[in-house]
């Protein structure tokens, strides 16, 4: 049975930030199995042991929280925490595989972002033409800079160090424009359906 805590921090990301800054165990615990759900799945679809997916986890994990501890992370409203530590173990799992990032999300098109897990695909090619056509879109509303910095993110694959050099801001600067970028985009897609 879930304690109350639990529901709450399903609902309440902020609550869940601060009891995670404050290093409180049953929000690690909530964190940690929650990850669980989404992290597994994805290692097994490059062959990783179960045991390997979590030792790889248990390092994303760490990852994140020393960004908290040194202020790296800081709260960020209408954003799961979930979908921020997945971003971690997909950096974490390319690097291991030597992949691209656009061959970790070959099934973008199946993740919910909202959610924060993958669902399956039914769509036919139709569906896949209508989503891109949405996206094409969606990007277009977006200001000239958030394109250019999303493109050089995903297209590109360049690094938020070199996107930041390119532009001439900090590091943190551009990891910040990436987020409210991705998160301008993902309120443009979410008009669309």
């Amino acid at each position: 049975m879930k304690s109350k805590k639990t529901i709450a921090y399903d609902s309440d990301q902020k609550q869940l930030f601060l009891d995670l800054s404050l290093e409180k165990r049953e929000a690690f615990e909530y964190l940690y199995k929650k990850m669980l759900e989404l992290c597994i799945p994805k290692a097994s679809s490059f062959g990783m042991s179960d045991d390997d997916a979590q030792d790889l986890l248990q390092e994303c994990l760490a990852s994140f929280v020393n960004n908290i501890r040194n202020g790296k992370y800081t709260w960020q409203p209408n954003t799961k925490i979930t979908t921020y530590c997945f971003s971690i173990f997909l950096n974490h799992l390319r690097k291991k595989y030597n992949l691209t990032k656009s061959s970790l999300f070959t099934d973008i098109n199946n993740y919910d972002l909202d959610n924060g897990e993958f669902y399956e695909e039914d769509s036919d090619e139709e569906e896949q033409v209508r989503i891109l056509k949405h996206l094409k879109n969606a990007l277009g509303e977006l200001r000239q800079e958030c394109q250019d910095l999303l493109h050089w993110f995903y297209v590109e694959e360049l690094s938020l160090s070199e996107i930041a050099e390119r532009q001439g801001i900090t590091l943190g600067t551009a990891t910040t424009k990436r987020f409210r970028c991705f998160s301008y985009l993902r309120e443009k897609m979410l008009r669309y359906q």
